[in-house]
């Protein structure tokens, strides 16, 4: 029993070591804060929802699931749920960035966005961490995503034990998708990075 824990406790330590890697160049130095006029672009049109995405409203929409337990949280963002597992299960069908670049792959998924559009992204399997340090975490598996409908979007996607997270650049703004539990993966919530009035750290 103990050493179970003792290897659930390592594997969760590594999944946030590397969550805390994938998420740095996000908002590292390069990407600075928008200044405060900045105004989200409106004009890119919204494809259709992935039918593993269900929208359930704006913030207001969280009593009806309860308090976030998550230290930080944005001052207006998207709230959904996610079917997990058949996310995950479709993002296994994405092909390796060695045989094809992301421009040119034909697995496409949407993504929800904090205005309640949805976008379309390619996708390739993009690993992150070496042979060795995945065999360690066979669930932690992570993705690079080229936007369709918004061409300046490249996120960086990935699943875990954890649930779903994606980060990245888009025409709007710094785009922060992750679960609205930081114990479960069935809600999630969609923010812009500027809706944080408090400053995001993804240092460990």
């Amino acid at each position: 029993m103990h050493v179970f824990t003792a290897q659930r406790r390592l594997i969760l330590l590594g999944l946030v070591l590397m969550l805390g890697t994938l998420a740095f160049p996000v908002f590292a130095e390069e990407f600075p804060p928008l200044p405060e006029s900045f105004q989200p672009k409106s004009a890119i049109p919204s494809s259709a929802p992935d039918r593993e995405w269900t929208d359930l409203g704006d913030q207001n929409a969280a009593l009806s699931v309860g308090r976030s337990n998550r230290p930080v949280m944005p001052d207006a963002y998207r709230l959904l749920s996610l079917d997990y597992q058949g996310m995950s299960a479709r993002l296994q069908d994405a092909p390796h960035e060695k045989s094809i670049q992301v421009q040119d792959s034909d697995f496409v998924i949407t993504l929800p966005m904090p205005d309640g559009t949805h976008q379309r992204f390619r996708v390739v399997e993009s690993p992150i961490v070496g042979a060795e340090l995945q065999s360690q975490v066979p669930n932690f598996r992570s993705f690079l995503a080229q936007g369709m409908d918004d061409p300046q979007a490249v996120l960086r996607l990935d699943t875990s034990l954890l649930g779903f997270h994606a980060y990245g650049r888009t025409s709007a703004g710094v785009l922060w998708i992750e679960p609205y539990f930081t114990d479960k993966t069935s809600h999630y919530m969609s923010a812009w990075k500027h809706s944080f009035s408090k400053h995001i750290s993804c240092r460990l």
